[in-house]
């Protein structure tokens, strides 16, 4: 994590951090939590700290950037498809053997609806350039083959993963991979 006082404080490792913590320790990670949740700014002040954020101009800003995401996704129409889905997982914790070692991690968000399984990978880095987009969607698109291949080892099904970009110029853009 960069340092809190450095030249950019407070950027995309907080916010990411901030973000997802949100959706751990939930039993059964399955549900929302969104601005217009009054609990939800009490359980990002609460994981502000935990991340070691005391004053109360750094917290106030890692909630801020954490609240501007998600209100960007409630707007976005995979929100609705989302909320639209027989099952839903957020968080979810896998374990595979690709190879002579087991592989685990957490799928951010697996869920199924008429069209089968998605997998949606969400990014938080404020993207500014379309050149900046494609090297994250390069740098993340072998996390996000290792998730389809778990999804497709452990349930027998062809998930559709799409990374999931929520400060696109200021905007969400969901990113399909072939």
């Amino acid at each position: 994590m960069r340092s809190l006082f450095g030249k950019h404080p407070l950027r995309v490792p907080l916010c990411l951090e901030v973000f997802y913590q949100q959706f751990r320790g939930e039993k059964p990670c399955n549900r929302w939590c969104f601005p217009d949740v009054p609990r939800l700014y009490t359980l990002l002040e609460k994981k502000v700290l935990q991340v070691g954020l005391v004053s109360k101009i750094q917290r106030a800003h890692a909630v801020g950037q954490a609240v501007e995401r998600l209100e960007r996704l409630c707007q976005h129409p995979v929100r609705m498809q989302i909320n639209a889905a027989t099952e839903r997982y957020h968080e979810l914790l896998y374990a595979i053997q690709p190879r002579s070692n087991t592989e685990n991690r957490y799928i951010e968000l697996l869920y199924r609806d008429g069209d089968g399984w998605h997998i949606v990978d969400f990014k938080t880095a404020s993207i500014l350039t379309a050149g900046h987009k494609n090297e994250l969607f390069i740098k993340y698109s072998p996390h996000d083959r290792r998730y389809h291949q778990a999804v497709k080892q452990l349930l027998g099904a062809d998930a559709r993963a799409s990374i999931c970009f929520l400060d696109d110029h200021r905007k969400v853009a969901l990113v399909e991979f072939a």
